[in-house]
């Protein structure tokens, strides 16, 4: 007898070298799989899309903030700079102890019970 592969089961040293499967009838709605199909492609896709966007909105808030600092920055060199043209103009850096201002007169030295600095030891009040 011989099957239909060509194998002869009728000899003695007969090995199966064939895996038998059994035989059974799968129906497939394709209307399912197409529903499955597209749940598994928005299950994948929203949380990746709603990571996307707070990472975007985390990467413009630090823009926007790295835009301020280096605006303060700018301020600040320009505040550096103008006051080193003010200074460019001052011959002499030292300030003049006794000046000529009548403001700088209207400060009187104190006299008499005033004058004198009250003698406590260090440390107390």
């Amino acid at each position: 007898m011989s099957s239909c592969f060509g194998i002869d089961t009728n000899q003695p040293n007969f090995i199966i070298k064939m895996i038998i499967m059994p035989n059974f009838d799968i129906t497939l709605n394709l209307y399912v799989l197409g529903l499955l199909l597209i749940m598994a492609v928005l299950a994948g896709y929203l949380p990746r899309s709603h990571q996307i966007l707070r990472k975007n909105r985390k990467i413009l808030k630090l823009e926007e903030e790295m835009v301020q600092t280096h605006a303060e920055l700018l301020d600040i060199q320009r505040e550096n700079c103008d006051l080193e043209a003010r200074m460019k103009d001052f011959t002499n850096p030292v300030i003049a102890m006794n000046s000529k201002n009548p403001d700088d007169q209207s400060q009187t030295p104190l006299t008499g019970r005033e004058a004198l600095r009250p003698q406590r030891p260090t440390g107390t009040r």
